[in-house]
């Protein structure tokens, strides 16, 4: 998991406990925002795979800002695959929950807080729900928030942050580690160059962010096979 960005773990390394005042997502506006994705082998050719849309409104829960995040990924043939939902508090980041919904009604999600986490899902033969309870023991980030995790950083050129996170690969907690690079302006499918941020993690992507909506303009994923995956804003 630590891959590349384990060897910036050194003085350089700044550790950012949720709830630090390092992370700050409050700047976040609502914002509407959509990619085409492509898989680009080693030879620069490219097929294009998806269409992924991605919003965020600020909501009021009990007299906490929470913002709430929404990812639908289709394929292209432009069919819905799945729907991410993510619910985290709007300054911080920390998360609440993250909801995973298939087009067949399927469902997988998980509760987030300092006590424990709750995994669950109605994937059985029955279509009924079963969760596991595991104990947290500290609060974690949720890695499936992704660029707009990131975007929350400082956008210091060289620093690294490692963001401990609860995996719901593995349901285990582990770390991620974003290096933030020097700022470039990157182009849309539209032609529009927008002055980004690339936020490289040690886990393969490498995010061109800004600080202005819609944030995560564009993402590349190093795949192990050698293929890349890419994020282009439309």
């Amino acid at each position: 998991m630590l891959g590349a960005g384990a060897s910036t773990l050194a003085q350089d390394t700044v550790k950012v406990a949720p709830g630090s005042a390092i992370i700050d997502g409050s700047f976040i506006e609502p914002y509407t925002n959509k990619w085409e994705v492509y898989v680009q082998t080693p030879d620069g050719q490219e097929n294009h795979i998806r269409y992924w849309t991605d919003y965020v409104q600020i909501i009021d829960q009990d007299g906490t800002p929470l913002m709430h995040r929404v990812q639908d990924i289709y394929g292209s043939d432009r069919s819905l695959q799945s729907t991410w939902i993510n619910v985290v508090e709007h300054k911080s980041l920390i998360p609440k929950r993250f909801t995973v919904q298939g087009p067949t009604g399927a469902i997988v999600f998980i509760d987030f807080n300092k006590e424990r986490v709750i995994s669950g899902s109605n994937q059985n033969e029955a279509g009924t729900f079963s969760s596991d309870t595991l104990a947290a023991g500290q609060l974690y980030y949720d890695w499936n928030l992704y660029g707009m995790l990131l975007v929350g950083l400082p956008f210091d050129e060289g620093t690294t942050y490692e963001l401990p996170y609860w995996s719901t690969q593995n349901n285990a907690s582990t770390s991620v580690f974003a290096t933030i690079g020097k700022q470039e302006e990157t182009e849309t499918l539209s032609g529009e160059k927008i002055s980004t941020n690339p936020v490289s993690t040690s886990d393969g992507f490498t995010f061109y962010l800004s600080k202005k909506a819609p944030y995560v303009i564009k993402l590349v994923w190093d795949l192990p096979n050698g293929n890349k995956m890419i994020w282009r804003k439309i």
